[in-house]
């Protein structure tokens, strides 16, 4: 029985992934080291992480994205600057915001959490916060790198209409992930219940 690493994300436009990916390309100028930055292809707003799950249970997975999809409406969401987790002072994870739509993305989110939860992942850690991971922290951020995010902070990166969420494979490679989406599940769709 095969295993699959997986989670639940709404996957960024194009003109959205161009947008963040200049200013992540304005951040790579400052440092060779010290970030393992994603690649614009892989940018999303993670709803949920499912880690593992068997093959056969695909069908039972995609059922309760169905219904936690019902739920919630198509909405719009607009991307805006740039920030650090968990802060500046200390940062791992540099991202990409939601200056609106985050209300939507987490009722989403929750939709999906409660959902999910009923299959047995176990509940995700923390308040959710909706974002795109653009880097990942390894070692010492260069202080440039930190610097230049904090002048690029509040550039905005437009808006795009969230319709739908999707269920992705995740593929762990030397350099990087690759990820399939495995289902695309529509919101507010009551036809899905």
């Amino acid at each position: 029985m095969a295993v699959i690493r997986s989670f639940v994300a709404v996957l960024i436009d194009s003109a959205l992934r161009d947008k963040i990916g200049l200013a992540q390309s304005q951040l790579k100028k400052h440092s060779s080291t010290g970030v393992k930055w994603v690649a614009a292809d892989n940018f999303h707003v993670t709803l949920k992480f499912l880690g593992n799950v068997q093959e056969s249970d695909l069908p039972a997975i995609e059922a309760a994205l169905r219904r936690a999809a019902a739920s919630v409406e198509p909405f719009d969401v607009e991307m805006a600057g740039l920030g650090a987790f968990p802060n500046w002072r200390r940062p791992q994870v540099l991202w990409s915001g939601v200056r609106e739509g985050a209300q939507p993305l987490a009722c989403l989110a929750g939709a999906v959490e409660a959902e999910s939860s009923k299959l047995g992942p176990a509940p995700e850690k923390g308040r959710f916060k909706a974002h795109v991971t653009i880097g990942r922290v390894k070692g010492v951020l260069p202080p440039e790198i930190g610097q230049a995010a904090q002048e690029l902070g509040q550039l905005d990166f437009g808006t795009m209409r969230v319709l739908n969420m999707a269920l992705m494979r995740s593929d762990l490679m030397r350099d990087g992930p690759v990820y399939t989406v495995l289902r695309t599940i529509d919101l507010g769709s009551h036809e899905n219940e």
